[in-house]
């Protein structure tokens, strides 16, 4: 008498070969049957059918373990990818790319989670992709994750993933940090430059912070003659000799930073 392992066997067997007749190749099999097929006979008789597994196909080991820090892909859903924060949340277990492309997320969950550990290329490739369509690879005035406070960023050549963070450089090789640990940099929408608390003003052919008012140019060509100066520097053998703030017979400093801000802002 055949136990009910072998019936179960012989019934899978005979599917086969009436999908064979259909034409249905192994391939198609595989996408839509075999995960509830192997789920069954796994749960129930803990075997296998061998004969509906592709030989050709390296079945990547699943993580047993989640680990603070790591990234994981989801097996099936390559568009899936998680950093865990917390393994012991399966609510609010990381942040990262939701299921089926539906982009980033601030708080995703690994419940009926079937990991697989993601490679530093894959992260990086994700991670470039959400920059660019974030704006972040454009010049623009970004909130800095890692002091919160505005800065400039320039027109980005490319990006670099390095252990937590996205490094976004300039062709001078300059780097401005898009993102760290979940936290994304943000757009500042049509910001200020500021002055010793000032917001700047303009008014015809001239920019005001405060009761302070300048010509345009007057910031524009200074910008210029002080970069140019800067460079022919750096041409020479000379250190500790390049201009990095000016202060006012006013009283008020002026950074380079903040120089170039608010060129970049008039020339908007």
């Amino acid at each position: 008498m055949k136990t009910s392992k072998q019936k179960l066997q012989k019934q899978l067997n005979d599917i086969q070969k009436q999908l064979d007749n259909f034409g249905v190749d192994k391939e198609t099999l595989s996408d839509l049957l075999r995960p509830k097929i192997h789920e069954l006979i796994d749960v129930k008789f803990g075997i296998r059918p061998t004969e509906l597994i592709p030989k050709d196909k390296t079945k990547i080991p699943l993580v047993t373990k989640l680990e603070v820090g790591k990234w994981y892909k989801e097996e099936g859903d390559d568009n899936f990818l998680i950093c865990i924060t917390n393994p012991f949340d399966s609510n609010d277990s990381g942040y990262g790319f939701a299921h089926y492309n539906c982009g980033w997320a601030d708080s995703l969950g690994t419940w009926s989670f079937k990991p697989i550990l993601a490679t530093e290329k894959e992260v990086e490739t994700a991670l470039i992709k959400e920059a660019i369509k974030r704006g972040l690879n454009k010049s623009n005035i970004i909130i800095n994750v890692y002091n919160g406070k505005n800065c400039n960023s320039n027109t980005f050549s490319y990006f670099k993933y390095s252990g937590v963070k996205l490094l976004a450089y300039d062709s001078k090789g300059l780097y401005t940090p898009v993102f760290k640990n979940g936290v994304w940099a943000e757009i500042v929408e049509n910001a200020k430059p500021k002055i010793n608390g000032y917001e700047m003003e303009i008014d015809g052919k001239n920019g005001s912070f405060g009761c302070a008012k300048f010509h345009k140019t007057w910031f524009q060509n200074l910008h210029s003659q002080i970069t140019k100066r800067n460079n022919q520097v750096d041409s020479f053998e000379y250190s500790n000799r390049k201009i990095k703030s000016f202060t006012l017979d006013s009283g008020v400093e002026i950074t380079l930073e903040q120089l170039k801000e608010i060129v970049e802002y008039l020339n908007k």
